[in-house]
């Protein structure tokens, strides 16, 4: 079964954390959940790096399922955005 994004930012969050912080799987998946609402909605430089980022225009290729090509197009608006939030720290 594939790591949904709350288990993989909750696996983040507690190998980050120290493990005389007290935290547990528990509390790391709460933190996960709440870190994730607040990515909801994107600052003003996410969605202008966003809208910046040139994508790979991969409908047309017979090779890629609809899917598939809809992903290679977002993938790299989605990193662009969350790097610019990562900038933001």
């Amino acid at each position: 079964m594939a790591e949904t994004m709350i288990e993989r930012v909750a696996r983040a969050i507690f190998e980050a954390m120290d493990v005389t912080d007290g935290l547990d799987g528990s509390s790391a998946t709460r933190y996960a959940v709440a870190a994730i609402k607040a990515m909801r909605d994107p600052t003003q430089a996410m969605v202008r790096d966003g809208d910046a980022t040139p994508t790979s225009h991969s409908w047309g290729q017979s090779h890629l399922s609809a899917e598939n090509a809809e992903f290679a197009m977002c993938e790299p608006i989605w990193q662009a955005m969350i790097d610019a939030a990562l900038t933001q720290a």
